[in-house]
C-alpha cells in the first residue's frame, strides 16, 4: 500500500484483475474495480486488464526477440522505451519523424 499511495494519485480510477493484493484498495479511498478470471469474466463495463496484459507481451516478446535479455541496471530504461512506443501505437505519424522534429526544436 505505501507504493501505490506513493505513486498512485488518489483520484485515479484502478483497474485490476481479483488478485488479492488489491482488495483493500477501497477501504484506502481509491475508485477500484475488478474483473475475475478465475470466473472467465475478463471484461465488466469498461474494466479489464487487457491492455496492460498486451503491453507486457509486446514487451517481453521484443526484449526476447530483439535484445534477447537486460540488465536488472537497465530495466527501467527499456520498459520506458516500450511504453513511449505503446502509448503511441496509433498515431499516424512515422515514429522517427516525431522523435527527429522533437529533436530539432529549439530549446
Amino acid at each position: 500500500m505505501p507504493f501505490i499511495r506513493k505513486h498512485i494519485h488518489i483520484e485515479s480510477d484502478i483497474k485490476t484483475d481479483e488478485a488479492h493484493t488489491y482488495k483493500n484498495l477501497p477501504k484506502h479511498g481509491f475508485n477500484h474495480a475488478a474483473v475475475h478470471h478465475n470466473r472467465k469474466e475478463y471484461k465488466k463495463g469498461d474494466t479489464h486488464t487487457n491492455t496492460i496484459e498486451g503491453f507486457w507481451s509486446q514487451l517481453k516478446r521484443s526484449i526476447n526477440g530483439t535484445y534477447h535479455a537486460v540488465s536488472p541496471k537497465y530495466l527501467q530504461t527499456y520498459v520506458n522505451e516500450f511504453a513511449y512506443r505503446y502509448n503511441r501505437r496509433n498515431q499516424t505519424t512515422p515514429l522517427f519523424s516525431t522523435l527527429s522534429f522533437g529533436a530539432a526544436m529549439p530549446l
